[in-house]
């Protein structure tokens, strides 16, 4: 009876390689042509694995003694690749006493470790593979692999032994197969090191165990230093169920090798345990990891942490590059703004003064800033009143006004600069203002809608038409007003004319203004259909939002969606919303 030779497509897409994956090297890709190609076989249509997952199937097209004569063959390449793929096959019993001798007589490493490992999918071979546990280094790893993969409970401290020695010699020979082939898992040694990290993925107290003896070899000199971040990363990964690795990665941090000492500061969970902490501390004044010692201790409020970051904000160079060592300095706050407070006072420059105001907008306690915001704020507004101002000046007062919306509005100073930036030359900026002046709610309606319909009458007196994000001033002064909704009631006269007026832009931000001022879609409708055609984005949108309303716009909508290209699929998603609003 004929063998039908079963493959293990599971292992290779879930467990070894990945979906879709066309080959794992150009390396690997080749080699399995070659085979193939002596094989006189093709890949079978596919299964949708990805095509390295149905070109490794073909190879169970054929017969079991043709696989056998091809362990002999002359070109190592096919003999590497082909013991990958005996891997995935269940062949049948008096051929796996064939792989058994090709094993003994085999000359290359590499092909060696693949086979033993391959010999893991036949139980009755484990403790022929135990006895290659004492062999050479390629030969004891590629029997731990065939254990691991396919016996894990039967893992010991031989095994483990055998499993930490994957770099060097053995970790040279996974190398030059596919499971590790350089383009899809790294260069040697960190290569070799992560596939067989990835293989012990599935059993956290392998995981463990082999861990604590690759980071003693780390520690000791015995492993290369470029395997420290697969390391340190699996022990910051195994934390909550083993923080026994903590102490062992925190004295990597005293490392000679700056290499290791960076990656032994890489960590998320680790920070948690006191030990590292304090170690991680102690590296405060670490050249090399000072800057990942504080992004990992400041979220976690450590008061140590504060000295350097004053130190930073008093003297070193800001830029927005360093924000994520502030942003989450929240917890230190009270003893980080008489810095804070000190540098803007200290005329920083706007890129300066943008990313301190970046820094600490989520901080508590913000309105003992105000007054500092407030004066490079109104430092700010007469360098504005140019045809092209300074982009970072720009986005520092716009900084400045958010910052103020949220801090400032019980200061009588900031407010009044608001109000004098909200009615200034620059638009930009005046419209930043008028975003903070909202935050006044109500009572500031009448102030904020007459400060916006300053904007749109000197509409035409200003420089520039769009500010630096590409946003039309009369266009957002349009969308302002109909965010206040029935509030900006005295705007609807100014609303009409600019929608009304043929010649202008922003006839379709005003119309939609007057939707959301008056609820009346016939104030909107007329003007946003025949806006579509010159600006759809826009029209579009503004359409779906009214939802019910639109309603009379579905037959042209609906005409639109019929067609071809973005326009017409922005009408078909405005048709769904407007759907959904029944």
């Amino acid at each position: 009876m004929e063998w039908k030779i079963g493959f293990d497509w599971q292992a290779v897409v879930h467990r070894d390689f990945d979906v879709d994956l066309d080959e794992p090297g150009r390396r690997s890709g080749a080699a399995l042509e070659a085979l193939l190609a002596d094989l006189n076989v093709e890949a079978e249509p596919p299964l949708s694995f990805g095509e390295w997952a149905d070109r490794l199937r073909a190879s169970a097209s054929a017969e079991p003694t043709a696989l056998l004569e091809r362990l002999d063959h002359p070109d190592v390449r096919i003999r590497r690749i082909l013991a990958v793929a005996l891997a995935y096959l269940d062949m049948p019993d008096d051929a796996v006493f064939g792989i058994r001798a090709s094993v003994a007589r085999e000359p290359d490493a590499p092909t060696r470790l693949a086979l033993l490992l391959a010999l893991g999918r036949y139980p009755q071979t484990h403790d022929y593979l135990r006895r290659h546990l004492n062999r050479e280094p390629s030969d004891a790893l590629g029997a731990a692999l065939g254990l691991l993969l396919h016996k894990p409970e039967a893992v010991d401290d031989t095994v483990l032994d055998a499993l930490a020695h994957c770099d060097g010699e053995a970790g040279s020979a996974l190398t030059e197969l596919a499971w590790a082939d350089p383009e899809w898992a790294g260069f040697p040694p960190s290569g070799a090191v992560e596939t067989v990290d990835d293989w012990l993925h599935p059993t956290p107290d392998l995981r463990s165990r082999w861990l604590t003896r690759m980071l003693a070899r780390l520690r000791t000199g015995r492993l290369d230093a470029a395997t420290a971040g697969i390391l340190v990363k699996a022990a910051d990964r195994l934390y909550q169920r083993f923080p026994e690795h903590a102490p062992a990665v925190a004295s990597l941090l005293r490392h000679p090798d700056p290499a290791v000492r960076r990656a032994a500061a890489t960590t998320n969970y680790l920070p948690s345990h006191d030990a590292y902490a304090d170690a991680l501390a102690a590296s405060l004044s670490d050249s090399e990891l000072s800057e990942k010692a504080l992004i990992a201790l400041t979220p976690r409020g450590d008061p140590r942490c504060v000295p350097p970051l004053q130190q930073l904000i008093r003297h070193g160079t800001l830029d927005l590059q360093l924000q994520h060592r502030f942003r989450a300095a929240s917890a230190l706050a009270e003893h980080l703004w008489p810095q804070v407070r000190a540098r803007l006072t200290a005329s920083p420059s706007a890129v300066e003064a943008r990313a301190l105001l970046s820094w600490t907008k989520k901080w508590p306690d913000g309105q003992q800033a105000v007054p500092e915001v407030t004066a490079i704020l109104k430092g700010l507004a007469p360098r504005l009143d140019v045809p092209a101002p300074d982009s970072n000046e720009l986005e520092t007062a716009a900084a400045c006004c958010v910052f103020l919306r949220r801090w400032g509005l019980t200061d009588e100073q900031a407010l009044s600069v608001l109000r004098q930036v909200a009615s200034g030359p620059d638009p930009e900026t005046g419209l930043a203002a008028v975003r903070a002046l909202m935050g006044l709610g109500e009572p500031a309606d009448e102030e904020v809608v007459g400060l916006l319909l300053n904007i749109l009458e000197r509409r035409h007196q200003f420089g520039r038409k769009a500010g630096r994000h590409g946003w039309r001033f009369d266009v957002n002064a349009c969308d302002r007003l109909g965010e206040l909704g029935h509030r900006a009631r005295a705007a609807v006269p100014a609303l009409r004319d600019l929608r009304d007026a043929p010649a202008e832009p922003a006839r379709a931000a005003a119309a939609f203004a007057l939707w959301n001022t008056t609820r009346d879609a016939d104030e909107a409708l007329p003007v946003l259909i025949e806006q579509i055609p010159d600006d759809p984005v826009r029209a579009l949108y503004d359409l779906s939002l009214m939802g019910d309303a639109a309603r009379p716009a579905l037959p042209i909508l609906r005409d639109y969606a019929a067609g071809e290209g973005d326009m017409a699929d922005r009408a078909r998603q405005a048709l769904i919303r407007i759907d959904k609003a029944d």
